[in-house]
C-alpha cells in the first residue's frame, strides 16, 4: 500500500462485506458525509474454489462500485482460506476441531506454524497485489492476524495442529533448558516427557492480565508469530494491518502490549483497530502507539461502538475508526439514516480535534 493512501483527513474506513454489500446509492451518501475509503476483506475461499481456478468477479465489482461512488478501495487479505488444502495445514483446536471449512466450523484458518501453508498464503497475497497494483484507486494491505481478529491470539485454542505442537515443544524446551519439571511448575502441568507436552489452552492463559500469566502460551505466540508475520508483510508493503481486538481488555490491558507496539513501530507503519477499551486504557493505548509511531484506528463494534465509544476515542486522540459491517449496527439489512448522520458528526469531531 502507498504510505499516503490513507491521508490525514481519512478518518473513517467503511467496512463493506461480501455477503451483504452496501448499495451504490448508500455508498454515495457515505461519500457525501465525508467517508473517503471502503475497506473489504478478501474471501480467498470464494475466489479460488479449486487449485489454480480463480474468479475475481466479486472483487472487480467492489472496486467498480466504490469508484462510481467516489471512494477509494482498501483490500485486506487475511483469511477465509480454501478448503482443498491438506488437513494438517489448518489450525486445530484443543477439542480436535480442524478449522478447514467456513460452512462447517465458521472459519477456515491456515496454521501460522506450517511452512507450506504460509507459502500458499504468500503466493495468493502476491496474486492479489499483482492484479490490482496498477489501479490508482485501490490499495492492498496484507492483514496481521486472522479473519479480522487478534494478532496475539490467532483464534481460541487453535494451536494444536502438528506444526504448532512441534513449534511450542521446541520453544518450551529452549526456554526451560530441557527441564520438564521447570515447565510443569510454570504451567501447572504434570508431563513426564517432552513428547507429551502441549501448549496450555486459552482458558488458563490470562491473556488480559497486566502481569505475565500463569503459563507460557502468550509469550510463545508472541515470540513465534510476530516476527514471522512482520517478515511476511515486509515482502509486500511498507504498511501492515494488525488486528488487536483482544490485546486490550476492558479491565486491565495486556502485559505484552508494549512489546507489540515496539515491534510494529520498528520500520512498519501499522494501522490497528480494537474493541473499545474504557477511558484510561484508550488514553494509554494512544500514548503507547504514538511512542512507537504506530497509527491507531479503532474498530466500532455494534451500536455501542458508535455511541458512546467513538466520541470517547476521538477525544483520546485516535487517528480514525473502522466501522463494523453497516447492517450490524442495528441488526437490520438496510442502511439507516442515523448511520449517515453519525458518521458525518464523527468526521466533524475528528476535524475539530486536529485543528
Amino acid at each position: 500500500m502507498q504510505p499516503d493512501f490513507l491521508r490525514p483527513d481519512d478518518h473513517v474506513l467503511l467496512m463493506d462485506v461480501w455477503d451483504n454489500p452496501i448499495p451504490l446509492h448508500d455508498l454515495r451518501h457515505f461519500r457525501d458525509v465525508g467517508v473517503k475509503t471502503a475497506l473489504h476483506f478478501v474471501p480467498w475461499y470464494l475466489i479460488e474454489t479449486a487449485p489454480g481456478v480463480l474468479d475475481w468477479t466479486m472483487i472487480d465489482a467492489w472496486i467498480e462500485n466504490d469508484k462510481k461512488a467516489g471512494l477509494k478501495t482498501l483490500l485486506v487479505n487475511n483469511g477465509y482460506v480454501p478448503e482443498f488444502f491438506p488437513e494438517d495445514w489448518y489450525m486445530k483446536a484443543h477439542s480436535g476441531t480442524v478449522f478447514n471449512s467456513v460452512a462447517k466450523t465458521g472459519w477456515s484458518i491456515l496454521s501460522w506454524w506450517n511452512r507450506d501453508a504460509q507459502k500458499a498464503s504468500i503466493d495468493f497475497t502476491q496474486r492479489v497485489i499483482n492484479r490490482y497494483k496498477s489501479n490508482p484507486t485501490v490499495a492492498h494491505v496484507p492483514g496481521l492476524g486472522k479473519e479480522g481478529e487478534t494478532l496475539l491470539v490467532p483464534f481460541e485454542d487453535t494451536w494444536y495442529d502438528d506444526a504448532a505442537i512441534q513449534s511450542f515443544t521446541a520453544w518450551a524446551m529452549k526456554r526451560h533448558k530441557g527441564d520438564i519439571k521447570s515447565f510443569n511448575r510454570s504451567n501447572f502441568t504434570s508431563y513426564k516427557v517432552w513428547s507429551e507436552v502441549r501448549a496450555p489452552n486459552s482458558t488458563k492463559t490470562g491473556f488480559h492480565a497486566p502481569k505475565p500469566p500463569p503459563n507460557d502460551t502468550p509469550r510463545w505466540l508472541f515470540d513465534t508469530l510476530l516476527p514471522q508475520v512482520l517478515a511476511h508483510h515486509r515482502l509486500f508493503a511498507p504498511v501492515s494491518w494488525s488486528n488487536l481486538h483482544y490485546a486490550f481488555s476492558w479491565e486491565s490491558g495486556n502485559f505484552l502490549i508494549k512489546d507489540v507496539y515496539k515491534a510494529l513501530g520498528n520500520g512498519v507503519c501499522s494501522i490497528q483497530f480494537t474493541h473499545f477499551p474504557h477511558g484510561n486504557l484508550m488514553w494509554k493505548a494512544v500514548l503507547d502507539s504514538n511512542m512507537y509511531d504506530t497509527k491507531l484506528y479503532v474498530g466500532s463494534e455494534w451500536t455501542e461502538g458508535m455511541i458512546p465509544h467513538t466520541p470517547l476515542a476521538i477525544e483520546q486522540g485516535i487517528q480514525g475508526f473502522v466501522t463494523s459491517p453497516i447492517h450490524s449496527y442495528s441488526g437490520h439489512k438496510a442502511t439507516e439514516p442515523w448511520m449517515f448522520d453519525t458518521f458525518k458528526w464523527c468526521i466533524g469531531e475528528f476535524l475539530k480535534v486536529r485543528r
